[in-house]
C-alpha cells in the first residue's frame, strides 16, 4: 500500500487556495455520506442484533482497512466517522436524497477547483478519490489537537473503549479483557483529573491505582502487550510526578520521577522544559536524574560534543529554495514555516551520498514516529541536466531506499545550489530552524549516521534560544560559486 505522506503532499499541491479547501471540506463530506446512504438503499444484506448489515457497512469496512494500512490513528478516526454515517444512513427517507447530495457535493468540488485554477487531483491519480476524506480528517485532527503525546498504541486502545461499550450493550461477550478495560478507564480518568479538572490529589490517587493495577495483573493482560504496559506505567508515573509538583509535594515528585525513568521514560529534553516541574528543576536530585538520563558514556559525550560544535547560535548565511519534486510538486522553504527543515545536497552518483541514504530514511521514520515538526528535503544534482533516463534512475533509487520525503532533481541553470556558500562536497546537509535561519551545516568527509543526524536535529529542536538573533549571517553569499565540475567524475563531490 502507498504511504500516506507522499499522497498528502501530492493532494495538497492541488488544494492550496483557501476557497478550494473550504469547498472540499463540505463537498467531500457530503459526497461520502451520499455514497454510504445510497449503498444502504440497495436491497442486499442481513439482519443482526446490531441492526441491518448491508453494502454500506461492507464499503465502510474495506475503506477503513485501506486507511489503516496507511495511518493507524487516521484509520481509527475514519472508522468512527464512516461508522456514524452508516448508522445515520438508515434514517434517510428516500433514495433521491443521496442522489441530490451527491450532485451538490460534486458541484462544490468543481467550484473549488475553479478558484484553484487546476483540474481535480483524481484525474491524475484515481487513488486521490480515497485520499480526499483522509486529508480532511487529518486537518480536523490538527485543529482540535487529536495527536496526543501518549504512546500511539494507547491512543488506539482508548479509542476502542467507546466502541466496546456500545457493542456490550447488545452483546454479552466482552471485547476487552476486564483487566485491560479497567487500565484504560483509570488512565482516562487520571488524565482528565490532571489536565481538565486540575484536581491534583485525586489525579495522584488514580495514577497510583493504575500503577498498582498494572503490577498486580501483569500476567493477566491477554490483549495488552508488555511493551504497551511499560509505556502506560511510565506515562502514569510521569504525570503523577507533575501532579505532585503542582500540589506542592516536591519530595514525592522527585521520587515518583525516578520511578518514571526506571519504568522507561527517556525524554530528558522534555523533562528540562516541562512547566509542571519548574518547582523542582533547581533541586540537586532533579539535576542528577537528568544527568543520569543523558548518560555519561563515551558515545553520549561524543554526540553532545558534535551537537555543540555543529549548531551555531547565529545564522550561518541566507538561504531559501523553491524547487519541483520528482512528483511534480512545487515546494519552497516558506511552505514549512514553523518547522525545522533539513536540506540535503545529494547525488546518486556519489558513494558517500549512497552511504548516507539509509540513515536519512531512518531519521525520517524517527521524526514521523515522534511527531517532530521537521521536514527533510533532498536537492539531487546529477552533474548535468536531467534526461528521462536520469530521472527514471533517480526515481528508482528513491523507491529502493524508501525515501518518503520531497526529492527535487536539480537542473543546470537552477540557482538554488549556488546560494550555498563554498559548496564543495556531496553530501552537504543544512539544518534550517523554524525561523528560516541556517543554524548548522555538515559537509565534512565523514558521513553522518542516523545517531549523529538525529542528535543534531534534536539539538535544533530543543535549543531554548532558537534563532531569535536577527544579526546578519556570518558568511556572505558569493555571487560566482558554481556547482561541482561535472567533468571531475572521480572526485566525491
Amino acid at each position: 500500500m502507498p504511504a500516506i505522506e507522499p499522497l498528502f503532499r501530492e493532494y495538497e499541491a492541488f488544494h492550496k487556495d483557501p476557497r478550494n479547501k473550504l469547498c472540499h471540506y463540505f463537498g467531500i463530506t457530503i459526497i461520502v455520506f451520499s455514497v454510504v446512504s445510497a449503498l444502504a438503499f440497495i436491497p442486499v444484506g442481513i439482519e443482526t442484533r446490531l441492526g441491518r448489515f448491508d453494502l454500506s457497512w461492507v464499503a465502510v469496512g474495506l475503506t477503513t482497512l485501506f486507511y489503516l494500512s496507511m495511518d493507524v490513528a487516521l484509520g481509527v478516526g475514519a472508522l468512527l466517522v464512516l461508522g456514524g454515517m452508516a448508522f445515520g444512513a438508515r434514517y434517510v427517507p428516500h433514495w433521491a436524497v443521496p442522489l441530490g447530495l451527491f450532485l451538490f457535493g460534486w458541484a462544490l468540488q468543481f467550484i473549488g477547483h475553479y478558484f484553484e485554477g487546476k483540474k481535480p487531483a483524481f484525474l491524475r491519480n484515481a487513488v486521490h478519490l480515497l485520499v480526499g476524506p483522509l486529508w480532511i480528517l487529518s486537518h480536523f485532527y490538527e485543529v482540535v489537537g487529536l495527536r496526543p503525546r501518549a504512546a500511539a498504541p494507547l491512543l488506539v486502545l482508548l479509542l476502542a473503549i467507546p466502541a466496546a461499550r456500545t457493542a456490550r450493550a447488545q452483546d454479552d461477550e466482552p471485547h476487552l479483557a476486564p483487566e485491560t478495560k479497567l487500565a484504560a478507564d483509570l488512565q482516562t480518568k487520571a488524565d482528565d483529573l490532571l489536565i481538565k479538572d486540575k484536581k491534583f490529589d485525586e489525579a495522584i490517587s488514580t495514577y497510583q491505582k493504575l500503577v498498582e493495577h498494572l503490577d498486580a495483573n501483569k500476567a493477566k493482560f491477554t490483549d495488552f502487550p508488555e511493551s504497551q504496559q511499560r509505556a502506560v506505567r511510565a506515562h502514569a508515573y510521569y504525570n503523577m510526578a507533575c501532579a505532585q509538583c503542582l500540589s506542592g509535594k516536591r519530595d514525592q515528585a522527585l521520587e515518583t520521577l525516578k520511578n518514571a525513568i526506571e519504568a522507561g521514560f527517556y525524554d530528558w529534553q522534555h523533562l528540562e522544559k516541562d512547566d509542571d516541574l519548574k518547582t523542582i528543576r533547581e533541586e540537586p536530585r532533579f539535576k542528577d536524574l537528568v544527568q543520569a538520563m543523558r548518560g555519561t558514556d563515551k558515545e553520549t559525550r561524543r554526540l553532545e560534543k558534535l551537537v555543540k560544535e555543529t549548531i551555531k547560535e547565529k545564522p550561518l548565511f541566507d538561504f531559501s529554495f523553491e524547487v519541483t519534486t520528482l512528483e511534480a510538486e512545487k515546494v519552497k522553504l516558506a511552505d514549512y514555516k514553523g518547522k525545522t527543515v533539513i536540506v540535503v545536497c545529494f547525488g546518486t552518483w556519489n558513494p558517500r551520498c549512497k552511504e548516507m541514504a539509509p540513515g536519512l530514511v531512518q531519521l525520517a521514520m524517527a521524526i514521523k514516529e515522534r511527531g517532530d515538526p521537521v521536514q527533510i528535503v533532498v536537492l539531487d544534482w546529477e552533474r548535468t541536466d536531467p534526461t528521462d533516463q536520469i530521472e527514471k534512475d533517480v526515481k528508482d533509487f528513491v523507491a529502493e531506499q524508501k525515501m518518503a520525503f520531497p526529492v527535487a532533481l536539480m537542473k543546470e541553470k537552477d540557482p538554488t545550489l549556488d546560494r550555498i556558500p563554498d559548496l564543495r562536497a556531496f553530501p552537504t546537509t543544512l539544518w534550517i530552524d523554524k525561523n528560516g535561519k541556517v543554524r548548522a551545516r555538515w559537509d565534512d568527509e565523514k558521513v553522518l549516521n542516523f545517531d549523529e543526524l538525529d542528535a543534531i536535529t534534536k539539538g535544533i529542536l530543543h535549543d531554548e534560544k532558537g534563532s531569535k538573533n536577527d544579526a546578519k549571517p556570518s558568511e556572505k553569499k558569493p555571487d560566482d560559486k558554481k556547482k561541482p565540475d561535472k567533468k571531475k567524475e572521480d572526485e566525491p563531490f
